[in-house]
């Protein structure tokens, strides 16, 4: 018995040593976080709190630092998460000075290494233009909301410096009235509580905070006003313009449209143009602008006011290059309009020029006479009259008549019954027809029995739920209780899944039957 228990004591032990191991190992392995923007895996994070450089910060990037007034510049915004923490980006990133306006794309998502330690990313890619000079100190602002588990709490009781000392020095010799063992496992379960600590999960964190880039030092430097040509309108980038007009070919009076398009790089919200000016040879309208990607066109309406040959004047567009630090005017092209001589404004209405307008002489009054009467008798004397008056009154009496008798025929219990029954019964048999052309015989059973209830019930005047087959073989005989016996009693095995087409095709005929005959059965 002794060398029993003092086996079952010394595995016990080596168990509990090995767990002990296991976890001690375990305690070392990463532990999963929460969910990020996309799921990410990561180590247990033991950086500064959130808005800190540790956990999350901010990064703008410009392509220089010296603008001018008007200038777009593209941009990189970075937000950079530590891996293992729930991101919501809670609203657009937004600059610290209301003298610039920026304007960004949809964030992309992406992993980063900072420093050897994971990151998630998100990028906004833009622009960025100043609309005032001055000297600014500029950071970008990202509101985000973080969310994460807190590292689990350490003892703070440090393991002893050997393993097995205290367990060893306490056994008990046998013959002893102690377990020999208990003190070692006492021992090996304290150091498992130890080691098991590393699986505890903290408390989740959450921080809502706006992250704040290191500022950058700007200089935006106001438009020189000299040299500063008459077409130009804000514009500063670079930009070309091209002219274009929907037909050459065209008449006077007739309206066609010059298309100018505005292709470059820069600021096109301030990129505008009044077009071609009205003259003696044009009448102008006020363009109207769209823009997509690095085009923006204006459409202008123009009018040739004579015939022959017409030109467009080229259009300039003047604009600032920031680059070159001085103003430049794109021209387009002058387009030539071959103007033909207009229709006739009677021709633009009906589209056929009438004879007398081809001459100078007047038109000839027109000899063609209208319509004639045999009398000038008044027409409400005629009896015509009157009997075309009693039309209306004749399909309004008919229409009383029958809204009178759809009333009568819906408030009628009874014969809303019986319609209800023959359209059951209507729909019971095609579903029974329909399940014998396929072989399928339980749908064909359950739509016969169906039907039957239908036929039956309405025949003795009982709910059709009622017409069971102990009702049946009270009331019917003759060959016809046998179709019925078999619809009824369709559970059978014989008339399952495995009745034969020969099987169906008689019962088919026997419920036809039932069916034709109002005095059956």
């Amino acid at each position: 018995m002794t060398t029993h228990r003092t086996s079952s004591h010394f595995c016990a032990l080596l168990s509990a040593f090995g767990a002990a191991l296991f976890s001690a190992v375990a305690v070392a392995a990463p532990t999963p976080g929460i969910a990020a923007v996309q799921p990410v895996v990561a180590p247990a994070q033991r950086g500064p709190d959130a808005g800190e450089s540790g956990r999350a910060f901010a990064t703008l990037k410009l392509p220089k630092h010296t603008l001018y007034v008007g200038e777009s510049v593209p941009i990189a915004l970075h937000a950079y998460y530590s891996a293992g923490t729930a991101v919501t980006v809670t609203g657009a990133p937004t600059v610290n000075s209301p003298d610039f306006t920026l304007s960004v794309g949809d964030a992309a998502q992406g992993r980063a290494a900072v420093g050897g330690e994971p990151y998630l990313e998100v990028t906004w890619k833009g622009r960025l233009s100043p609309v005032k000079a001055g000297h600014y100190e500029l950071e970008v602002r990202i509101p985000s909301t973080l969310e994460w588990r807190a590292a689990p709490a350490r003892s703070l009781s440090a393991p002893d410096d050997d393993l097995f000392g205290d367990a060893f020095g306490d056994l008990d010799f046998p013959g002893m009235n102690g377990d020999p063992f208990a003190a070692m496992q006492q021992h090996m379960q304290h150091l498992m509580d130890q080691a098991m600590q590393g699986f505890d999960a903290g408390p989740v964190q959450k921080r809502t905070l706006t992250l704040q880039s290191k500022k950058l030092s700007l200089d935006v430097q106001p438009l020189p006003p000299a040299a500063r040509p008459a077409s130009f309108s804000g514009a500063v980038g670079h930009f070309s313009l091209e002219a274009s007009v929907t037909d050459r070919h065209v008449r006077a009076g007739e309206p066609v449209d010059l298309r100018l398009v505005v292709t470059g790089d820069g600021n096109f919200d301030r990129v505008t143009t009044a077009g071609v000016p009205s003259s003696a040879t044009l009448e102008s309208y006020p363009p109207t602008s769209s823009q997509s990607g690095n085009a923006k066109t204006f459409t202008q309406p123009l009018v040739p006011r004579e015939a022959g040959q017409v030109e467009i004047p080229a259009v300039e567009l003047g604009y600032f290059d920031p680059d070159a630090h001085r103003y430049v005017t794109a021209r387009s092209e002058p387009i030539a309009l071959d103007v033909a001589p207009g229709r006739a404004l009677a021709a633009s209405r009906s589209g056929v020029v009438p004879d007398a307008a081809r001459g100078p002489t007047l038109a000839p009054n027109a000899a063609a006479e209208g319509r004639t009467v045999a009398s000038l008798r008044p027409l409400y004397t005629r009896r015509r009259f009157w009997l075309a008056q009693l039309v209306p009154f004749a399909a309004l009496a008919a229409a009383l008549s029958f809204a009178g008798w759809r009333k009568r025929v819906t408030s009628d219990p009874h014969r809303s019954l019986r319609a209800s029954a023959r359209r059951a019964l209507r729909r019971h048999t095609a579903e029974l027809e329909a399940a014998f052309a396929v072989g399928d015989a339980p749908a064909f059973f359950a739509a016969a029995r169906a039907a039957l209830q239908q036929r039956l019930g309405a025949l003795w005047g009982i709910l059709p739920e009622a017409i069971t087959l102990v009702e049946i073989e009270r009331r019917v005989s003759g060959p016809q209780l046998h179709t019925l016996q078999t619809v009824f009693d369709a559970d059978a095995a014989r008339f399952g899944p495995g009745a034969t087409p020969r099987e169906l095709a008689s019962c088919r005929d026997g419920v036809r039957r039932i069916l034709a005959h109002p005095e059956a059965p």
